[in-house]
Protein backbone atom coordinates (compact mmCIF):
# COMPACT_ATOMS: atom_id res chain seq x y z
CA UNK A 1 0.00 0.00 0.00
CA UNK A 2 1.34 3.40 -0.69
CA UNK A 3 0.95 6.25 1.92
CA UNK A 4 1.63 9.76 1.60
CA UNK A 5 3.02 12.02 3.99
CA UNK A 6 4.06 15.52 4.14
CA UNK A 7 8.06 16.53 5.15
CA UNK A 8 10.09 19.45 4.76
CA UNK A 9 14.12 18.37 4.12
CA UNK A 10 16.70 21.04 5.09
CA UNK A 11 19.42 22.53 2.33
CA UNK A 12 21.48 19.52 4.43
CA UNK A 13 19.20 16.57 3.45
CA UNK A 14 18.09 16.25 7.37
CA UNK A 15 14.19 15.13 6.39
CA UNK A 16 11.45 16.69 9.49
CA UNK A 17 7.93 14.54 8.97
CA UNK A 18 5.20 17.23 9.23
CA UNK A 19 2.18 14.54 10.48
CA UNK A 20 3.09 11.68 12.77
CA UNK A 21 4.46 8.47 10.95
CA UNK A 22 3.53 5.53 11.69
CA UNK A 23 5.64 2.18 10.35
CA UNK A 24 5.32 -1.38 11.24
CA UNK A 25 8.15 -2.31 9.42
CA UNK A 26 11.28 -0.77 7.47
CA UNK A 27 9.81 0.82 4.38
CA UNK A 28 11.32 2.14 0.93
CA UNK A 29 10.55 5.60 0.07
CA UNK A 30 10.44 7.91 -3.04
CA UNK A 31 10.94 11.68 -2.48
CA UNK A 32 9.46 14.28 -4.09
CA UNK A 33 10.64 17.65 -3.98
CA UNK A 34 7.52 20.38 -4.36
CA UNK A 35 7.58 23.50 -5.87
CA UNK A 36 8.92 26.40 -2.76
CA UNK A 37 5.76 27.88 -3.24
CA UNK A 38 3.22 24.94 -2.85
CA UNK A 39 1.21 24.94 0.11
CA UNK A 40 2.28 23.65 3.16
CA UNK A 41 -0.80 21.52 3.54
CA UNK A 42 -0.79 17.71 1.68
CA UNK A 43 -2.50 17.74 -1.36
CA UNK A 44 -5.44 15.98 -2.23
CA UNK A 45 -5.55 12.47 -2.69
CA UNK A 46 -6.55 11.60 -6.37
CA UNK A 47 -10.07 10.82 -5.83
CA UNK A 48 -10.52 12.91 -3.69
CA UNK A 49 -12.68 16.81 -4.82
CA UNK A 50 -14.11 19.10 -2.06
CA UNK A 51 -15.73 20.94 -5.24
CA UNK A 52 -18.19 17.49 -5.93
CA UNK A 53 -20.09 18.80 -2.41
CA UNK A 54 -20.23 14.50 -1.52
CA UNK A 55 -19.65 13.02 1.44
CA UNK A 56 -17.13 10.26 2.57
CA UNK A 57 -20.48 7.55 2.78
CA UNK A 58 -21.40 8.68 -0.71
CA UNK A 59 -18.45 8.14 -2.43
CA UNK A 60 -17.84 4.63 -0.85
CA UNK A 61 -21.37 3.77 -2.31
CA UNK A 62 -20.23 4.75 -5.94
CA UNK A 63 -17.03 2.73 -5.48
CA UNK A 64 -18.47 -0.06 -4.61
CA UNK A 65 -21.27 0.32 -7.42
CA UNK A 66 -18.32 1.07 -9.59
CA UNK A 67 -16.09 -1.91 -8.57
CA UNK A 68 -18.78 -4.24 -7.53
CA UNK A 69 -17.81 -6.84 -10.18
CA UNK A 70 -14.08 -6.99 -9.66
CA UNK A 71 -14.34 -7.43 -6.01
CA UNK A 72 -17.27 -10.07 -5.77
CA UNK A 73 -16.94 -11.99 -2.91
CA UNK A 74 -14.45 -10.05 -1.26
CA UNK A 75 -14.07 -8.12 1.32
CA UNK A 76 -13.00 -4.41 0.55
CA UNK A 77 -11.55 -1.44 3.30
CA UNK A 78 -11.93 2.14 1.22
CA UNK A 79 -11.15 5.75 2.86
CA UNK A 80 -13.90 7.20 1.18
CA UNK A 81 -13.55 6.03 -2.36
CA UNK A 82 -9.75 5.19 -2.00
CA UNK A 83 -9.13 1.16 -1.56
CA UNK A 84 -7.17 0.68 1.47
CA UNK A 85 -7.25 -3.00 1.11
CA UNK A 86 -8.90 -6.08 -0.20
CA UNK A 87 -8.84 -9.84 1.04
CA UNK A 88 -11.30 -12.99 1.27
CA UNK A 89 -11.46 -13.12 5.09
CA UNK A 90 -12.24 -10.54 7.21
CA UNK A 91 -8.97 -11.37 9.16
CA UNK A 92 -7.06 -10.90 6.55
CA UNK A 93 -8.31 -7.76 5.72
CA UNK A 94 -7.67 -6.52 9.63
CA UNK A 95 -4.37 -8.02 9.44
CA UNK A 96 -3.59 -6.22 6.21
CA UNK A 97 -4.89 -2.85 8.26
CA UNK A 98 -3.04 -3.55 11.31
CA UNK A 99 -0.71 -0.83 12.30
CA UNK A 100 -2.61 1.76 9.81
CA UNK A 101 -4.93 5.16 11.04
CA UNK A 102 -8.23 3.24 10.65
CA UNK A 103 -10.00 5.82 11.52
CA UNK A 104 -11.54 6.28 8.87
CA UNK A 105 -11.53 3.02 7.02
CA UNK A 106 -15.05 1.70 6.56
CA UNK A 107 -14.80 -2.37 5.43
CA UNK A 108 -17.85 -4.36 3.80
CA UNK A 109 -18.13 -7.18 1.70
CA UNK A 110 -19.00 -7.41 -2.10
CA UNK A 111 -21.63 -8.99 -3.23
CA UNK A 112 -22.45 -9.57 -6.76
CA UNK A 113 -25.40 -7.40 -7.98
CA UNK A 114 -27.60 -10.58 -8.44
CA UNK A 115 -27.44 -11.49 -5.07
CA UNK A 116 -30.19 -11.48 -2.91
CA UNK A 117 -29.17 -11.18 1.11
CA UNK A 118 -32.23 -12.31 3.82
CA UNK A 119 -32.47 -10.96 7.04
CA UNK A 120 -35.27 -12.73 8.01
CA UNK A 121 -38.49 -11.43 9.63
Amino acid sequence: MLTTIEAEIDVNGKVTFLEPLKISRKSRAIITLLDENAPKKHAARPNENEDTGKDSKTRQLEWLKANRDKYAGQYVALDADVLVAHADTIKEIRQKLQGKDAANIFIVKVYAEETILSAGL
